[in-house]
Order: structure tokens, then sequence, then C-alpha cells
């Protein structure tokens, strides 16, 4: 197959609905070092309410990511609105449900029921904790897909699928040979659709549908560790950090999250000169953590909290490039 050919069939594409399900998978069985520091804050925030039924349902399920591809006309790779996919999983006949979920009968569950118990809990689960988790994975995800599909514009269709599999799989001309499926190479021709989903909580090369003309695997986002050329942290990320680790700056933040206040308001509340909270002020708009509003004589700023919630993914992307 030649390299133009190949290159029509592959598709870049992330997924919430994957990520979120893999998400309890990591939750329930930390694997990567890198994410325990997200599984002990997750853990912390989420444990109380959703712990005791994470543990009942990870004990019933073969794996959480079979719950992402329940529905055939319906790809989780292909969906980007969480809810209106788990309104489509509740269509589904709860026999029909529990067989490809749980495997053939007989089941420890009651299939009445269970499909409605799983689904509710997705849905708990994303509005009480992975919604505001997915602002910072998003950004990661996204990237990675403009990036590669950039790249596949650009460079061999074989030197991409060999990077984003980052030696998980030895790519060739007519096949992919995956780490795990070493007796089933994967051949070009079987699929008219070839698409890559990059994840942060997936194990690399995670095979998740290999049927009907379509093959879906993970990939790692920044797949290349152990580079010692990137052991040093971008300026950006450095600006950042740098910004947040002074006390004056994070009381700064803290008035500003509360509501709109110019220096004189600052320099009040904070007992500092004004002079001084501009200095501040300068320093936390370089790093593109407020937003500034005029109105008369004025200047009002504003907290960019969407800049607060990608902190970690820059310190978990910094970390595992």
């Amino acid at each position: 197959m030649s390299d133009s050919e190949l290159r029509e069939k592959i598709l870049f594409s992330y997924s919430p609905i994957i990520e979120m399900v893999i998400s309890l998978d990591v939750l329930s069985e930390p694997r990567f070092g890198v994410l325990l520091p997200w599984v002990v804050r997750l853990k912390e925030k989420a444990y109380p309410r959703f712990g005791p039924r994470l543990r009942e349902l990870s004990g019933q399920l073969r794996r959480w990511v079979d719950l992402a591809l329940v529905l055939p006309e319906q790809r989780a790779f292909e969906a980007k609105d969480v809810r209106s996919f788990l309104d489509e999983m509740a269509t589904v006949p709860p026999e029909g449900f529990c067989r490809q979920i749980l495997g053939p009968e007989p089941w420890e569950v009651d299939p009445a029921q269970w499909p409605q118990t799983l689904i509710g809990f997705l849905g708990e689960y994303w509005d009480g904790v992975f919604r505001d988790e997915f602002l910072w994975i998003e950004q990661m995800l996204l990237r990675s897909v403009k990036e590669e599909a950039s790249r596949l514009g650009r460079a061999s269709v074989y030197e991409v699928l060999t990077r984003v599999l980052n030696g998980e799989a030895k790519v060739g001309t007519r096949t992919i040979a995956i780490v795990g499926y070493e007796d089933q190479p994967f051949a070009y021709e079987d699929y008219r659709r070839i698409i890559m989903v990059p994840s942060v909580f997936a194990p690399p090369t995670a095979v998740l549908v290999d049927e009907e003309g379509i093959l879906a695997m993970t990939y790692p986002v920044n797949p290349g560790r152990g580079n010692r050329d990137k052991l040093t942290p971008p300026e950006s990320l450095s600006r950042l950090l740098r910004a947040l680790g002074d006390e004056t700056r994070m009381k700064i933040l803290k008035l500003i999250l509360e509501s709109r206040h110019c220096t004189r308001d600052l320099a009040v509340e904070l007992e500092l000169s004004e002079p001084t909270i501009s200095k501040h002020v300068k320093i936390l708009k370089e790093a593109d953590l407020i937003s500034s509003e005029r109105e008369g004589n004025y200047i009002y700023y504003s907290l960019r909290l969407e800049r607060i919630a990608e902190l970690q993914m820059k310190v978990l992307d910094f970390l595992r490039s």
C-alpha cells in the first residue's frame, strides 16, 4: 500500500469518553508512576463519594474500556459529548448491554437493573469529578491530535506511526505488529479507517477496536520519554510557576477570584503601596494569569481560572515529555 493511500485511512481523534472510563481503570488499579499524584488527589476528592461503588463495579467488569465501545453505531472515539453518549448507552437493551460488557451468562448482577446503575455512576462521576479534570486533559489531547495530524501531512505515514507508538509497535509498509499482539499483526489493507486516539490514562498502544473495517488504538500523549534534551522546562511553564510562587501574588489571585479589583483596591486590602501591587500585577499579567478591563480611570483585574486549571496539565505534560 502506498504512503498516500495509507494516509487517507488514518485519523487522529481524542475522546472524553475513552479518557473518563480509563481514568476509572487507573483509579481502581494505578499503573503509571507519573500518574500517582493524580490518583492520590482524585482519591481524596472522589473516594468519599464514589469509592465503594467504584470498587464494586470494577469487580464486576472485565475492563472499563469495554464501556466506551458498547455502541457499534456511535463509537466512543467519535463522540465528544459525554452526556449524549451516556443517553445513547441507556437505549441499548439491558441483556445485550450486559452480554457485551460482562461477557456470556451467567452474570452475578441483575441484568434489568445493572446497566442503569452503571450509567448512573458514570454520569455522576462525569458531573462531579471528571468534567473539571478534563479541562486540562483536553488541552493535551487536542494539541497532540493537531500536532500529529500536521506531521501526517508532511512526513511519511510510517515515520508518524513509529513516533506515536513509541517503540510499542513495529511499523511496516504492510502491517503494524503491536507489543502484546505479536501473533496478530494488523494489516492496513484490512481496514477502511485507522483511528489513533491519544490518551493520558490508557496503557501505551491499547487496541480499542479491531472489527468492521475499523482499527482504533490509543497512544500516549507526548511520546519520546527519556529524551534528556527535554529536561529543561519550557519558559512559559517556568514563568507560570514563578508567578505563583509568591505569597503576595497568591493573595492577589484569591482576591480577584472573589471579585474584580483595581490596584488601588488591592493596595488597601493588602496594606501595600500601589507601586508594589503594580509590580506583582505585571508579573501575573506576563504569566497570563489575569485579564484586565478599563473602566473610567481604573483598570480592573480578573483571574483567568482556566490558566490555573491548565497548570497540572502543563506540569504533567513536561514530566511525560
